[in-house]
């Protein structure tokens, strides 16, 4: 079976094209009723195929803990994998319809390929956990997809960090800590991602060192601000006489503190000694409440 290139039916092949592409017209017609649902249906309007790999016969492949799971087409059917700007598309026909699975560049957390006598395959691992395999005989088709890849998901995942960011400078201007600490730590989390998820000195330039440290140098000023407000609330309590509720904020406090120790030890910015000191301190002031808590309670 030959699939239709720009079409990319997983149905039965009756109808070519040429693959669209960045450059090329996006609108694909298509009415062959056997041919009725091409990939181009799968996509959205504005996005754009960069390569493309078919088999006939294995289908995809999902590995996890769970097991092994693998979709085949029916006779007379196809598999296309189709890698866009921003997501692989897996699409398996059968005589019942197509199964797709779409998995956003995001999400994937390796890319590799297995060779064998006759086959090669892809091999993408996400952060799930799963594994998805795609097996091809066009050697020189799967070399561009994985060039492309590992060009496109470390430029996703850029522009996902960045997103994060806007998203924590919004939570500033709104006065919602803890928003502006989950939207932080997407965006380490993203920068670390984008650096490591493909082996490419390259990614990690020093404009892309540079946002990554801000970052970072942010989400410890965060925890530690988070912490501080917490000792404060604390604090009042113990005064108060509400050993419970100073316990309450002095753990969150300590769980702040600890996140901050983490990054300022394992990145430049942020001063551990002081944060360590700090995070000791209030560890002492914790064990003191607790004694206090108990005289009390043993007075009653």
């Amino acid at each position: 079976m030959t699939v239709g290139a720009s079409e990319y039916s997983s149905g039965r092949d009756t109808h070519q094209c040429d693959m669209p592409t960045a450059d090329s017209d996006p609108e694909i017609a298509g009415s062959d009723p056997l041919t009725e649902h091409p990939v181009r249906e799968y996509l959205g309007e504005d996005e754009r195929v960069r390569a493309t790999l078919t088999n006939t016969r294995v289908g995809v492949e999902r590995v996890d803990d769970d097991g092994t799971d693998r979709i085949e087409p029916d006779a007379d059917y196809g598999a296309v994998a189709v890698l866009t700007d921003r997501r692989a598309a897996f699409v398996v026909g059968t005589s019942g319809g197509d199964e797709v699975t779409s998995i956003p560049y995001v999400e994937f957390a390796n890319v590799d390929t297995r060779t064998e006598m006759l086959t090669r395959t892809l091999v993408v691992e996400t952060e799930v956990g799963a594994t998805w395999e795609f097996t091809v005989r066009e050697s020189d088709a799967l070399d561009d997809a994985v060039e492309h890849l590992r060009a496109a998901i470390p430029e996703q995942l850029l522009a996902r960090a960045r997103e994060h960011r806007d998203t924590a400078e919004a939570a500033v201007e709104d006065g919602d800590c803890q928003a502006r600490i989950d939207a932080l730590e997407a965006t380490v989390d993203a920068f670390r991602r984008a650096t490591t998820v493909v082996d490419d000195p390259d990614i990690a330039t020093v404009a892309t060192r540079d946002e990554a440290e801000s970052a970072i140098a942010d989400l410890v000023e965060a925890h530690l601000g988070r912490a501080r407000d917490c000792r404060s609330v604390g604090n009042w309590s113990a005064e108060a006489g509400d050993a419970a509720d100073a316990l309450d904020h002095f753990e969150d406090a300590c769980d702040c503190f600890e996140r901050a120790l983490e990054l300022a030890e394992r990145y430049p910015p942020g001063d551990a000694d002081a944060i360590a000191a700090e995070h000791e301190h209030l560890l002492e002031k914790c064990d003191s409440v607790k004694v206090s808590a108990s005289v009390s309670s043993a007075l009653d």
